[in-house]
C-alpha cells in the first residue's frame, strides 16, 4: 500500500508525465501522448537508489542513482550518478559541470567529474558534496522525507525514494 502511495505522490510531483511502472514492463504508449516513461526504485541493500527515464521520441534513456559508498577519508558519504544511454553526457569538460545542485530546493556545492566505466568505456557524471556541511544536508533530507527533489541544472531535476535510506544507512555506516 505504501509504495502505491509513493508512485501516485511521484507520479504527481514529476516534472514530465509520468507512469511509474514495475522495471521490465516498459511499453510504447504513443496512444496517450506520452513522451517519456519514469521507473523509481527504493533503496537496496546495496546501498542504493536509482531513478530512470526513457523517451519515446530519441529512444534515449537516463540512469540516476544515489550510491551510499566509502569516501577517500575512510568515511561514508553519498554520490549521485548521471549516466545517459545513448548518448555522451561528458562531451563538455569537467569544469563545464554544474557546481552547486538543489536538493529539496536547498543549493548545496558539489564536486562534479566525468567517469568512464571500464567495461563499457561508457561515461557518466557523477557528484558529491563539496562540505561536510552539504553531505549531511543531503544524508538528513533522505532520513526526513519519503521523496527527494535532487535539481542538476543543465541536466535535469530528478526525484527519488527515501524509504529504506535511513536502514540502509544505518547498516552500511556501521559495517566498520
Amino acid at each position: 500500500m505504501l509504495k502505491i502511495v509513493f508512485l501516485l505522490i511521484l507520479s504527481i510531483l514529476s516534472p514530465l508525465q509520468v507512469q511509474a511502472k514495475e522495471p521490465g514492463k516498459l511499453e510504447e504508449n504513443k496512444a496517450e501522448k506520452r513522451t517519456t516513461e519514469w521507473f523509481y526504485s527504493d533503496w537496496n541493500r546495496n546501498g542504493k537508489v536509482t531513478t530512470s527515464a526513457v523517451s519515446y521520441e530519441t529512444q534515449n534513456r537516463w540512469d540516476y542513482e544515489v550510491k551510499i559508498d566509502q569516501s577517500a577519508n575512510k568515511g561514508f558519504n553519498l554520490y549521485l550518478t548521471i549516466e545517459e544511454r545513448n548518448s555522451d553526457i561528458c562531451v563538455e569538460e569537467d569544469e563545464n559541470l554544474p557546481s552547486v545542485i538543489k536538493v529539496d530546493e536547498q543549493n548545496v556545492s558539489v564536486y562534479a567529474w566525468c567517469k568512464t566505466y571500464t567495461d563499457t568505456k561508457e561515461k557518466y557524471v557523477q557528484f558529491t558534496a563539496k562540505t561536510n556541511k552539504g553531505s549531511d544536508f543531503i544524508i538528513n533530507a533522505f532520513k526526513k522525507s519519503k521523496i527527494i527533489k535532487i535539481d542538476f541544472n543543465s541536466l535535469g531535476a530528478v526525484h527519488f525514494s527515501a524509504y529504506g535510506f535511513a536502514k540502509t544507512w544505518s547498516e552500511k555506516t556501521n559495517i566498520l
